[in-house]
């Protein structure tokens, strides 16, 4: 079920590269370990485990990466941003500021 689940998560989280790449990671892990638990065949089980490093390492990095951006400021270790996520942090201060008002914590009236 939980395969299932992080593959919709991954269907909407297409822009967010970091966030669809740990689920992408996390779909086959947990489907291969579902079939181990169903079946009980020895090699589900082992490459279960496999999956499962490769998901921790890939989780491991793009948590450093954001942790590294948020304490430095700049991003230091790559994670796929593109678009207006790009443009937000790597653009200019007018790019950075534009639409400010309909951010989250911004009151419309005092």
């Amino acid at each position: 079920m939980f395969a299932l689940f992080a593959l919709m998560m991954a269907g909407v989280a297409g822009r967010k590269r970091a966030l669809w790449f740990v689920l992408c990671t996390a779909v086959p892990r947990f489907a291969v370990a579902a079939l181990a638990n169903l079946t009980g065949v020895d090699w589900a089980g082992t490459l279960s485990g496999a999956l499962g490093l490769l998901l921790a390492a890939v989780a491991m990095y793009t948590a450093f990466a954001l942790m590294l951006e948020d304490m430095r400021g700049v991003e230091v270790l790559p994670i796929g941003r593109s678009g207006p996520a790009h443009h937000a942090v790597e653009g200019e201060l007018a790019v950075q500021l534009r639409d400010i008002e309909r951010q989250a914590g911004v009151r419309r009236t005092l």
